[in-house]
């Protein structure tokens, strides 16, 4: 029997502390080592972040990035 699986990419998320720097269409703008990278706010996520609150945040390879929690 012949395999037919694709090998595909791993997307491996990175979590990072960023700080809210603006509401925007797409959920949030969040500024990090990394730049300015737009966030969404996660569905577990139960309180609305507001500009200058300190952010725990995931992304992936894909872009995809997603505001987790406010930390403390």
């Amino acid at each position: 029997m012949e395999l037919t699986a694709t090998r595909t990419e791993l997307l491996q998320p990175v979590l990072e502390y960023g700080m809210v720097a603006a509401p925007c269409r797409g959920g949030f703008i969040v500024t990090s080592d990394r730049g300015m990278i737009e966030a969404s706010a996660a569905v577990s996520s139960l309180v609305t972040p507001h500009v200058g609150d300190i952010v725990l945040f995931s992304l992936d390879g894909s872009g995809s990035s997603y505001i987790h929690r406010s930390p403390g």
